[in-house]
């Protein structure tokens, strides 16, 4: 009896930790369902990346890309929190330069259809719909994503300067813009100006305050900024919450499409 009554409490332990694993094929299947752009489909048609866990505020990101892509794979990130709640949300490539309202850029129009939303707003979403929203998660969450899951650079006022010529040559061929050396150089110049004028808030805690960050796998410099109000800001708790209003990620594409062909610029 003692012996029955044990295998039934440990299956109901085995059935209990099993509920509570974050449901990511779903999460997968919901988000790819709701974007065109993006291959629809489960954990099956999408390859894991990598993971990053925090212990502090209990929450996990995953990254995930299209397993059947090469000149231009989509990505997926999924925020996972305390309770196993999972909430995906596109990580685009730049051919969708509407969800990354990159700066100066010139339209597509006709090559590529909009997405009608942008990273920040889909990020801000999967905050609140995981109730990981107040702002002290949020600046740890966005450095665990740029310094860690992304593997971003640190570019400090000091070392700015290149950024206005920096440029990664990819070979896209879906997408071909035609720029010339000329524009390029007023693209990444106007960029520029732009990310010294704009005040990007301390994420990660270092001694001076980071110009931004610089992906160099995805061609992209990200800067991240809070807008905080003291007096109207949204609070839960007594502790201030992000919203749409308050939470902005700036993005500057930094990659020129080539169709494997060298450049003069």
């Amino acid at each position: 009896m003692k012996i029955k009554i044990t295998l039934i409490v440990t299956l109901f332990i085995f059935i209990g930790c099993k509920d509570k694993e974050p449901d990511i094929d779903y999460a997968l299947s919901e988000v790819t369902a709701k974007f065109p752009q993006i291959l629809k489909g489960g954990i099956n048609q999408y390859k894991f990346e990598k993971s990053v866990k925090n212990g502090k505020y209990n929450f996990e990101i995953q990254l995930y890309s299209q397993t059947d892509t090469v000149r231009d794979p989509q990505k997926i990130m999924v925020f996972i929190n305390s309770k196993k709640e999972c909430y995906a949300i596109p990580f685009l490539s730049n051919t969708h330069r509407d969800y990354w309202e990159f700066r100066n850029e010139k339209s597509l129009p006709g090559i590529i259809k909009k997405v009608n939303t942008t990273f920040t707003r889909q990020y801000i979403e999967a905050l609140n719909a995981l109730h990981i929203n107040t702002s002290e998660i949020c600046n740890t969450l966005t450095n665990e994503i740029l310094m860690s899951l992304l593997n971003c650079g640190r570019v400090s006022q000091d070392d700015s300067q290149y950024l206005k010529s920096l440029v990664f040559y990819n070979g896209n061929g879906l997408v071909e813009l035609n720029e010339s050396d000329k524009e390029l150089k007023e693209k990444l110049l106007k960029n520029y100006e732009e990310i010294i004028r704009t005040p990007n808030t301390d994420i990660n805690s270092h001694k001076s305050i980071a110009l931004g960050y610089l992906d160099y796998k995805n061609y992209r410099f990200y800067q991240v900024v809070f807008k905080y109000d003291h007096i109207n800001h949204p609070t839960i708790k007594g502790k201030e919450i992000i919203t749409k209003t308050t939470l902005q990620i700036k993005s500057y594409r930094h990659d020129r499409v080539v169709n494997m062909m060298s450049s003069s610029f």
